[in-house]
């Protein structure tokens, strides 16, 4: 029995199989040999790897515009001196050539090769002195003009600093002077007013915010964007600042709003609103202070490198049914119910203006914006919408160094933040001219996307619009504000003693025979012909369907010295151009092949009309067109220019389409892209020959 078992397993194991398994068990042990030896190789080059490193002052070099979350506005000094501090453990970072700016001003440029190490401290003196106004922007750039860092800065008094309680951390205080060392033992200073730990802005991890008061004063606080009372929470302990997006929505879903299809979003990204107050033992309130935070979403898609409008004002201001300026409300139903017929009629058709604390944060989102002001509902195409043009007035204007400056100035003290009217849906056509039209004389409005929350929820895309304004004038054409004559329709408003200009003008045009050349030239020294053609060619090239419509924007200087655009000719601004380049809201009135010339904006235009009679303009017409056929407007400056916008604004459409109309289609976006693309594709077939016509 044993011996027939013996055999049994004989039979199993073949003699060429046992070879396969002895072959089989000398190559696991090879394999075992090859993989220690493989390991204690590598623990060899990495000692001598480390041995090498601290031998080697060349350590990972990195520029600053790749580094930002490394380097920090460690210390601002009111004697006039910053520091900039890489947290970085194992990185330098490179400085080279990069420069350092105060209130827009440039101060102070690193040398060609300068490092900050890691660990280290690289402070800047000479830059004036600091916090003496109520706020100062401290600005980091690169060589290239490029905004990389800011820090809004509060008044100080002499020889403080404000800075980062901990070297490189997210909170910020008024601290003793530490200068090139360590702000960990610094110690804080105390100020007898409302103080939040950490400033509003965005952040990546959660944290939890300190609030605090002059002694024995009571704090009360609202998350909700209201108005803080004595009945309001108590603080107590810190708040946890958190990603609070998600569909926990407060106020866009709210009745009245005037939603498309019915649609409302079940879902949104939302940021946390602080509005604090503090009251003494006396029962005195303070000022309410407001502070806005957004975790985990500054590098989201259709946020990066975009800035950022946040805009708190109680909820009862803005979508109470009696009070709200953004509803209906109870002025359309009382409508309703007196019989009228209610479409002119809503709360946001009143004018109202409401209180509004405002806060602008850079595209790389740094705060350098932000103060008290009052909104408004603009009247435009959108008013009916679910996202409304919105208009905020103050006085004083954006901070200098902020960019916001160029759309909120002293002057005008308002900022426009429209919808892109007739091209909402994808908040390109005006964009895109602005774009291509920089190298001509005609003016276009400074425009600039940006992402807006109310009261800390999205309320999706927008463009800041710049007003047609001295300050536009000086910024582009290089004229001094109190030299600048502006007429809307005919009418100049602030300088009214001027108006007789204007008229003169007109009049001229209009009792003068402008195939006779002196009446020619006389047209001609008072109005620059080649800026009017540009102006004028524009539209048409465009087909912009409401031309003549908007308002005719025109200006010129003062003074009368032959000098550039010193020279007392009257030039144009182009209107709004939402409207143009195949956009189908225009139905067919906007297309490649539409001959514009025959439009009823242009076939009454007196100042066209009067011009064309003469042989000479009808010539320079050709010629501009031509031009602006083949060079300003060629298919490869505009698709440079469309590939360009749309990098930076596509998921923001999206997202904006998705907040107030639905889920965009698969090839929603691009197939408006090639829709323009297109239409500039075709339109050069259509538009000279046009022009050829008429001037015949």
């Amino acid at each position: 029995m044993n011996s027939r078992h013996k055999g049994s397993m004989y039979n199993k194991f073949p003699i060429k199989d046992t070879l396969v398994i002895l072959v089989s068990l000398v190559g696991i042990v090879i394999l075992i040999f090859m993989v220690k030896y493989s390991k204690d190789r590598e623990r060899i080059e990495q000692k001598e790897l480390l041995e090498t490193s601290s031998n080697n002052t060349t350590l990972d070099k990195i520029p600053l515009s790749k580094a930002l979350s490394l380097v920090s506005i460690n210390e601002v000094n009111q004697s006039g001196w910053i520091e900039l501090y890489n947290k970085d453990r194992c990185s330098d970072v490179e400085l080279s050539n990069c420069y350092i700016t105060v209130n827009g001003e440039k101060k102070y440029t690193f040398p060609a090769s300068d490092i900050l190490e890691h660990g280290k401290y690289s402070c800047v003196d000479g830059l004036g002195k600091l916090g003496v106004s109520e706020h100062d922007i401290i600005g980091v750039y690169n060589e290239n003009g490029e905004d990389l860092k800011n820090l809004l800065v509060p008044s100080l008094k002499t020889d403080e600093s404000y800075g980062c309680k901990q070297d490189g951390d997210i909170s910020y205080g008024y601290v003793t002077s530490s200068k090139g060392k360590t702000n960990n033992k610094s110690d804080n200073i105390a100020r007898n007013e409302l103080n939040f730990s950490v400033p509003g802005g965005f952040y990546n991890e959660r944290f939890q915010l300190e609030i605090k008061a002059g002694e024995g004063d009571k704090i009360y606080y609202t998350l909700d964007g209201s108005d803080p009372t004595k009945e309001s929470q108590v603080y107590d302990k810190p708040i946890l600042i958190e990603n609070k997006s998600g569909s926990n929505i407060k106020y866009a879903t709210l009745d009245g709003m005037e939603y498309l299809n019915y649609y409302k979003p079940s879902s949104i990204t939302m940021g946390v609103i602080v509005r604090a107050m503090a009251v003494n033992s006396q029962g005195k309130s303070s000022e309410i202070k407001t502070q806005s935070y957004f975790v985990g979403i500054k590098d989201a898609s259709d946020m990066k490198n975009m800035s950022v409008l946040s805009i708190v004002s109680d909820p009862k201001d803005l979508f109470d049914y009696f009070d709200g300026i953004y509803v209906s409300g109870s002025s359309h139903e009382e409508a309703l119910a007196k019989g009228e017929d209610g479409g002119g009629t809503a709360n946001y058709l009143n004018g109202w203006e409401k209180e509004a604390h405002v806060e602008f944060f850079e595209p790389q989102k740094d705060k350098t914006f932000e103060g008290n002001m009052l909104i408004s509902i603009i009247k435009d195409i959108s008013v009916t919408q679910p996202q409304k043009s919105l208009l905020l007035t103050a006085n004083g204007g954006a901070f200098q160094g902020s960019s916001l400056s160029g759309y909120y100035n002293n002057i005008s003290n308002q900022l426009v933040v429209q919808t892109n009217k007739r091209d909402n849906l994808y908040k390109i056509r005006e964009y895109l001219v602005a774009k291509l039209l920089e190298s001509t004389t005609v003016g276009t409005p400074d425009i600039t996307p940006c992402n807006v929350f109310i009261d800390g929820e999205y309320w999706g895309g927008y463009m800041l619009r710049s007003e047609y304004d001295e300050a536009y004038i000086r910024k582009h054409y290089g004229l001094k504000e109190d030299n600048v004559l502006i007429a809307v329709n005919g009418k100049i408003d602030k300088k009214w003693e001027y108006q007789k200009e204007i008229d003169r003008l007109y009049n001229y045009i209009k009792k003068h025979d402008l195939k006779n050349k002196k009446n020619y030239e006389w047209v001609k020294a008072h109005m620059d012909v080649q800026n009017y053609l540009e102006y004028f060619c524009t539209n048409i090239y465009l087909a912009n369907a409401e031309y003549g419509q908007d308002k005719l924007v025109m200006w010129r200087s003062i003074n009368e010295n032959d000098k550039a655009y010193n020279d007392g000719k009257w030039r144009f601004l182009l209107p709004k151009l939402d409207n143009t380049m195949a956009n189908e809201t225009a139905s067919d009135i906007a297309t490649s092949s539409i001959n514009t010339f025959l439009q009823p904006g242009v076939t009454n235009d007196v100042i066209f009309k009067s011009l064309i009679k003469n042989k000479e303009f009808r010539e320079q017409l050709l010629e501009v067109m031509t031009k602006i056929t083949n060079e300003i407007f060629s298919e490869e400056k505009v698709n440079s220019a469309i590939t360009a916008i749309s990098e930076l604004t596509q998921k923001m459409v999206e997202s904006s389409y998705k907040r107030f109309i639905g889920i965009p289609g698969y090839s929603f976006y691009k197939d408006e892209i090639n829709k323009i693309e297109n239409f500039f594709h075709e339109r050069k077939n259509y538009i000279l020959r046009y022009t050829k016509e008429l001037i015949n």
